[in-house]
């Protein structure tokens, strides 16, 4: 099977909200407290991706807040008019180009896939954790492939 047909065709793609280590591999659980035990060596792949707002939802926030504006104009006047609407069309301009959020994108060897959605405060707690996940992955890999016989003496040779 092909490595980029695996992620395209996901046969599931599940939001949960915690991730919890095991020596073995993962617990996620979702909102409805169901758990999934996800074994290190079942990961595919795991990355942070980093969203913004699209321009869709720029135009949108942008109609309402004009829709909302033309609605009240007919009870303020016009000079309190165009101070609110400068000040909520300057907060709203600058809270939708610096407001970023991140989804931790888990993804399986049987082709389902697993996210879950967190702000900037928390960046740092899953950036580590990704790494003791990618580390627990590589050992499990690394061990699965290299497995030594303890009966079988090593030599060294010194230079």
């Amino acid at each position: 099977m092909n490595n980029n047909s695996l992620i395209n065709n996901s046969i599931c793609i599940a939001k949960f909200k915690t991730l919890s280590l095991t020596e073995s591999g993962l617990i996620l659980r979702n909102k409805n407290k169901e758990e999934k035990n996800v074994l290190f060596s079942e990961v595919y792949k795991i990355y942070i991706k980093k969203c913004k707002f699209s321009l869709l939802n720029k135009i949108v926030s942008l109609s309402i807040l004009l829709i909302l504006l033309s609605i009240s104009a007919k009870y303020l006047p016009v000079s309190i008019m165009l101070l609110v609407s400068i000040i909520l069309f300057t907060a709203l301009i600058v809270k939708m180009n610096t407001y970023k959020w991140y989804q931790l994108n888990l993804h399986l060897i049987d082709g389902t896939s697993h996210y879950k959605v967190f702000n900037s405060c928390a960046m740092q707690s899953h950036i580590a954790l990704v790494n003791v996940i990618r580390k627990g992955y590589f050992d499990c890999r690394y061990k699965s492939n290299f497995q030594f016989d303890s009966s079988k003496e090593v030599k060294t040779v010194d230079h």
